[in-house]
């Protein structure tokens, strides 16, 4: 069951703009992100029943064409959990309303948990405030970790909303600060273990 969700995924990449508002994907995209939401009650019955301890892991790490450039990351130990049922891939982004491809958005006077907190925002590279979608996905993301029981999650480095223990600083110059995304400071403050795939790359290898 989990492969055929993961490729029918795959199969349906996103390269759209359409803008439309935040908290409801339209109907035109997204439709790998929709298509696996509607699996969700099913995919926690087959979690309770097998024992599975899931994780929700970043959807471009599986090869989902679904960052700001309309392109993946693809890491093949990640979309291994994914093929053998053990991960849910996500996009915090997506599923805040933002269209892909799109500009891209860093965090400016903080980090994910100073969004989180009001103290901080997600600006892009046009100046756009997009805190409000940033927000807004990365609750649908907590919302998914707790329908099918995730504990842990395998998130993108330095992303805005993926990133763990280090984001960008805001400048687009490709520096980083400590610090974690928007999902991941959410997702960590409700108690789920997180890591990036460079981490879990590492582990994998000792």
């Amino acid at each position: 069951m989990a492969q055929k969700i993961y490729n029918n995924m795959s199969a349906e990449t996103d390269t759209g703009q359409d803008g439309r508002s935040a908290m409801r994907p339209p109907a035109e995209r997204h439709r790998g992100i929709r298509h696996l939401t509607a699996k969700l009650p099913l995919l926690a019955h087959f979690d309770d029943r097998l024992g599975i301890n899931m994780k929700i892991v970043s959807a471009c790490l599986c090869g989902i064409n679904c960052n700001y450039k309309g392109r993946s990351k693809p890491d093949k130990r990640v979309i291994g959990l994914v093929k053998s049922g053990k991960a849910i891939p996500i996009c915090p982004e997506q599923l805040g309303g933002l269209a892909t491809p799109r500009t891209p958005a860093e965090i400016r006077g903080g980090t994910g948990l100073d969004v989180l907190n009001g103290k901080a925002k997600v600006i892009d590279r046009n100046g756009r405030d997009v805190t409000q979608k940033f927000v807004n996905g990365a609750f649908e993301v907590l919302r998914i970790a707790k329908i099918t029981g995730s504990t842990s999650a395998v998130l993108k480095a330095r992303s805005p909303s993926c990133g763990f223990g280090r984001t960008y600083d805001g400048t687009f110059s490709g520096t980083s600060i400590d610090g974690d995304g928007v999902t991941a400071a959410l997702l960590k403050r409700n108690g789920l273990k997180i890591t990036t795939e460079e981490a879990y790359a590492q582990k994998a290898k000792r």
